[in-house]
């Protein structure tokens, strides 16, 4: 597919269409897009009782899930652009939680704390989840894309409230926090090392939990475990590093955060995202097979989105 197809079909803006191939709007454009693709691609992967063979280069799907349909990880990451498209820092978390509720009918694959969030019942064995897995990084982290890094401390609070709408534990939401500042860097001109924005945002935020100092400390010596990606944040943000560390381009990052087995889809959204806004040319999404076979129709918001964060970082 091409970026002309997307605009055809409703998903992108026509406007698009006359920005350069490396420019910021191309590259908010396909990093939104590459979301909901490693999210369509990595549903099939996700928490298997034994390990599934990748097969890349074609969509799945399995028994419970419609073919090339998108889970809650770009719903809810839509819905927190959405919300942040119409908040201030002081209403955002009321906003999100309001707008979170009326999108219930549509929303698929929710993780406990949203569940949980929306009043909905969940096995005992749940609840010790609640509040501290990786859901907040997951729909929060693109909003980093809105921010240059000048304004880093305005982000941070943003991430934070809309973050904390669901979860309240710091270890959670400071992970969106970190994650979004990868996004925010990603558009810079001479954009950091992932490592350097990572030991950066640590040192600059107060009072961290204890958390993120070892996780700069064990950066280096950080291997995926065997078991798959738990829904454990900082995992979850590492893995996403790792991930892109090693791939060649969006599609072979995509392989790599599948075969981690685990949070598949999440893991492969973020990756695909962030290699896409940080390497545009390389990653090199549009020539990926299957793109066409993604359920962009229930997408809806995908158009609105990218306005709401190529205006925002373009202010």
């Amino acid at each position: 597919m091409k970026i002309q197809d997307f605009i055809g079909a409703g998903v992108l803006p026509q406007a698009i269409e006359n920005s350069g191939s490396s420019s910021t709007e191309m590259r908010i454009a396909t990093a939104l897009l590459a979301f909901a693709g490693g999210d369509a691609i990595g549903v099939e992967y996700e928490i298997q009782d034994t390990k599934k063979p990748v097969h890349i280069e074609r969509m799945g799907t399995r028994d419970d899930w419609p073919f090339g349909g998108v889970s809650d990880d770009t719903l809810l990451s839509l819905i927190t652009i959405e919300t942040f498209a119409n908040s201030t820092l002081a209403d955002a978390k009321a906003n999100f939680l309001r707008d979170l509720k009326a999108a219930v009918p549509n929303l698929r694959g929710l993780g406990p704390t949203t569940r949980f969030a929306l009043g909905i019942p969940m096995e005992p064995k749940l609840m010790a989840m609640v509040g501290n897995t990786n859901g907040g990084l997951m729909r929060t982290s693109m909003i980093g894309l809105a921010y240059p890094a000048s304004q880093a401390k305005e982000r941070r609070a943003m991430v934070f409230e809309l973050a904390t709408a669901t979860h309240h534990n710091l270890v959670a939401a400071y992970a969106g926090v970190l994650a979004s500042a990868l996004f925010s860097e990603a558009l810079e001109s001479n954009p950091r090392s992932n490592f350097e924005v990572l030991k950066a945002e640590v040192a600059a935020i107060p009072d961290l939990p204890s958390d993120f100092p070892e996780f700069i400390k064990n950066y280096d010596s950080w291997q995926p475990p065997v078991s798959g990606i738990t829904l454990d944040s900082l995992e979850t943000l590492r893995a996403v590093i790792w991930v892109i560390d090693r791939a060649k381009d969006c599609l072979d990052a995509y392989r790599l955060s599948c075969e981690l087995k685990g949070d598949t889809d999440t893991v492969a959204a973020q990756a695909g995202a962030l290699m896409c806004a940080q390497k545009i040319e390389s990653a090199d999404f549009y020539s990926i097979p299957w793109l066409k076979e993604v359920s962009w129709s229930e997408i809806k918001t995908m158009k609105t989105a990218y306005e709401t964060l190529a205006s925002s970082r373009m202010k």
